[in-house]
């Protein structure tokens, strides 16, 4: 049971806050702006809890997140920097679900640290393979209504190149 409401308050979360650094990292990387990273909802509500360099956090616990330049609309990307970033989330979770299965492969875990630690790796594999997927979110999907999902985004950039 402890298990259940550690990997719900505080895996899950993190696993969204780990994807979000996948793209800001490359944020921070193509370009001199601040870059947000939001566990929660983009809004006033959810004010900056702290700063590292020039990422600023916003976080509450949510299994929702968004990576944002401050500054967007006068940043000059090309292409193959916007796929970059777009796709920096979705790698970030492969490479966490990855890691989880190498801490499983590499040790004897049983009962619910076995169970905690695949858990990971399953959420992790599932939020890469969904977030790559190209689509607008439906209107049902609340938080991420009508935004494009990685996958769209980074094929956006990619028909913008050609």
């Amino acid at each position: 049971m402890l298990s259940i409401i550690l990997f719900y308050l505080l895996l899950i979360p993190f696993s969204a806050l780990f994807h979000e650094l996948g793209h800001g990292l490359f944020m921070l990387l193509f370009s001199r702006n601040v870059v947000r990273i939001y566990l929660g909802p983009i809004n006033d509500t959810n004010k900056e809890l702290f700063s590292f360099g020039r990422i600023r956090f916003h976080l509450r616990l949510s299994y929702i997140g968004f990576a944002r330049f401050e500054g967007a609309e006068n940043i000059q990307l090309t292409s193959a920097q916007r796929i970059i970033i777009s796709l920096g989330g979705p790698i970030a979770s492969l490479i966490l679900a990855c890691i989880s299965l190498l801490i499983v492969l590499m040790n004897n875990f049983t009962g619910e640290t076995l169970s905690i630690i695949r858990g990971v790796a399953v959420i992790n594999f599932l939020n890469c393979i969904g977030t790559i997927i190209p689509i607008k979110y439906p209107s049902w999907y609340k938080a991420y209504a009508g935004r494009p999902s990685d996958g769209y985004s980074a094929l956006m950039a990619l028909r913008k190149n050609k």
